[in-house]
């Protein structure tokens, strides 16, 4: 009875340490802003910011990891020069944005139903301060 006691402990324990995925990462640019949007399987927290020298966006996503290959992100007519990404504090993810020029940028989360299933996007919109970019 306590190894069935101590099984169900765990098994409840599961989702509440499984990291949510990010599975997918598109850019959209507009006339005023660069539109980022990270694809996750779940919901959780992130913290955005801005950084120069050099200029880039960042976003830590907290309790996750990466599924998708970085090199296949087009980013193509953005601001954008590379991403790449690493851990922060052993479970969190950093996804870097590096940047053509300066940015302002502020973030939302959407949920909505797609093809009968719950989809999650952290979406991160980037306004240049740079008024040649405009």
């Amino acid at each position: 009875m306590k190894n069935l006691l101590m099984c169900a402990l765990v098994l409840l324990a599961l989702p509440a340490i499984a990291k949510t995925k990010v599975t997918d990462i598109r850019l959209t640019q507009t006339a005023t802003y660069t539109q980022f949007t990270l694809n996750l399987d779940s919901p959780t927290d992130h913290e955005l910011l801005t950084l120069n020298n050099p200029d880039r966006v960042v976003i830590d996503v907290t309790n996750a990891e990466l599924d998708v290959d970085l090199s296949t992100v087009d980013k193509g007519g953005s601001p954008v020069r590379s991403i790449r990404s690493g851990v922060r504090d052993s479970d969190n993810l950093r996804i870097v944005f590096d940047l053509t020029s300066l940015a302002n940028a502020h973030s939302f989360f959407l949920k909505k139903i797609e093809n009968g299933k719950m989809r999650y996007h952290l979406v991160v919109l980037a306004y240049s301060l740079d008024p040649r970019v405009r």
